[in-house]
Order: structure tokens, then sequence, then C-alpha cells
């Protein structure tokens, strides 16, 4: 069966994009003991994911109750609801996290290498392998941070509290952050890290501080969660005054592969050369009127704190529901 196109993303009344998870609530009537299910599709913003929201979602699914039994009629109400789920999927499909919630309990379960499906069939018991909400080991098992925004505030903490040497992270499995008081020595590590294994013709580096260019139909200015809102001010004076240099290596492959997975998951046609996706159209030949380049998602990305594939994503759904008529 061919993959159907699911958005992942939608922009709220503001326009700020807001990433999709799915709840399900199964419930036995007060009255005649019937049980069913219910599922909702809601969204969240993609910029603030934590530790705290994720809980809060599974928390807060039973409250969502709105229906009828189906036997007897008896509007159900939160105190009929057995068990609870609530389902995260990733964009860059590291994978699913599924809270689940009985009584006053609420346990996790995180699927690796796996997409968020519309379709998927629920389950409320825990499962051998849930555990207590802990993030560390959600990153850990996913191979990538809740937020990337978060993993660089740890990075600029720990170069204020001992600033020789540098600090580096991962963000994702593709994307590496680096960060030092010392010119030289970091362009020494850049230099080391792009000249292995022929990395340089696979890989972007670009500074934390870069102003991303214009993407399609968006302008820097318009993009959501600037660097400008989630780092200090005095953080921003750091990295543009040359008191602090933080750089991104991205890899340029899972960004392509992403976009063209979503392109043609939506039955799109492209032109793809130099880096740069164009000439994209549905098979009635509506045109896009612009282009998708890699390095500018790279850049956004970066700039937005978001992963290089979660943007890569966003930028080809947007791309996606323009066509359609669905983002406006």
């Amino acid at each position: 069966m061919a993959e159907p196109f699911v958005f992942h993303f939608n922009p709220n009344p503001s326009g700020e994009p807001e990433a999709m998870y799915i709840s399900d609530i199964l419930s036995a009537c007060s009255c005649c003991k019937n049980e069913q299910i219910q599922r909702f599709y809601h969204s969240t913003s993609l910029h603030r994911l934590t530790e705290k929201v994720l809980m809060e979602l599974t928390l807060g699914v039973a409250q969502k109750i709105e229906q009828s039994c189906e036997n007897c009629g008896t509007q159900l109400e939160e105190s009929d609801v057995l068990a609870t789920t609530m389902t995260f999927g990733f964009a860059d499909d590291t994978g699913c996290i599924v809270g689940f919630r009985k009584g006053d309990q609420a346990r996790f379960q995180v699927l690796k290498n796996r997409r968020l499906d519309p379709q998927v069939v629920p389950a409320f018991d825990f499962p051998d392998d849930a555990f207590s909400l802990d993030e560390s080991k959600v990153e850990e098992k996913l191979e990538r941070v809740l937020n990337p925004k978060l993993l660089w505030l740890e990075l600029f903490a720990a170069i204020e509290e001992d600033p020789e040497g540098g600090a580096w992270a991962e963000a994702s499995k593709d994307c590496i952050f680096y960060i030092d008081t010392d010119e030289e020595a970091h362009e020494t590590l850049l230099y080391e890290l792009s000249t292995q294994d022929n990395a340089v013709e696979e890989t972007f580096e670009i500074a934390l501080d870069s102003q991303p260019r214009d993407l399609w139909l968006k302008k820097a200015e318009d993009f959501f969660a600037p660097l400008e809102s989630w780092l200090s001010a005095k953080t921003v004076d750091a990295l543009l005054e040359g008191e602090i240099f933080a750089t991104v290596i991205i890899r340029k492959q899972p960004i392509i592969d992403q976009i063209k997975r979503a392109f043609e998951t939506a039955k799109l046609e492209y032109d793809f050369e130099h880096l740069t996706f164009n000439n994209i159209r549905t098979p009635t030949d509506l045109l896009f009127e612009g282009e998708l380049n890699i390095v500018k998602v790279a850049e956004r990305a970066v700039y937005t704190g978001l992963t290089p594939g979660e943007c890569a994503r966003l930028s080809a759904e947007e791309i996606v529901g323009n066509l359609l008529r669905i983002w406006r």
C-alpha cells in the first residue's frame, strides 16, 4: 500500500506552525458499561516542545471526551474514562513518543524510527518497556533532543561556567552543535571535521547567528522562533561581537531525502539540481511559483532552533499545502 500523505504541521491563527499529535480515549458507559474508543487529532506548538508539555498533553487527554454511548445514548463524562493514550511523532522520522494514562499513573514508550500514523490502532495497556517520563531517556532512545533550542541554552551555560576548551553536542544524528570562545580553536576543529571522510562534500557549516535568506513565501523576519526569541540579548550580542563562536554541522542528504519523500508522497513532480528543488508542480501542472533550496532550509533550521529533518518536512509541507490550497 502506498504511503498516504500526512500533514504533520498546520499554522495556528497567527501563522505559527503547530505539530500534530493523536489522542485516544477508552471509556465505559456509566449506564450500560459499553466500552468504546474516541480519537482526536490535535496540535501543539512545534517550537515549544518540552518534557513538561508532553506530560501535560498526556494528562489532559481524558478532558477531551465529548460523545454519547453508542449503545444506550448516555452522555459520557471524564469519570467514565478507563484509559488514554497520547501519540506525538517527530517529523524528521526519528520516532514517536506514546504517553499512556490509567487513573493517576502515566507511563511512556518510545517507538524509534516510526512515523506518525493517523490510522494506527490504539493500545491502552502499559507496554512492557514503558517508563516514567525522563527527558534524557527519551532522547537517548530517539537519538535526538526534544528541543534543539534547549540544547543550545545548555551549551551556552556550559561555556559560561568553563570558557576553556569549547563544547559540543549532537542535536540529532545529522546535526552537531559546536561552541567555543576561541575563534582559532573553533575553526581548527571545524576544519578537521570537514576534511574527515570527504565530509566537506556531505555537510554544511552554518553559524548560529547567520541571518537566513528568504524561503519561498516567507522572509527571514516572518520566521517563527527567531534566534532573538530564545537566546538572551547578552548571548546574541556575544555572538555578534565575536566573543563566542557557535556553528552547526548539518548533513545534506537527509534534508534532500526528507523533501523528496514529502513531495513524492504528495504526488508532486519537481526538478532537482544545484541543491535546489524547482519547477515544483502537481500532476495537473499546477505550478508552484518559487523554489526550495536546501541551504536555505538548513539556515532556517539553525536560526529557529529545529532539527534539519523537521525543518525540511515543514518547508515541504508549506509548499504542498500552498499548492493544494490548504495553507494560504
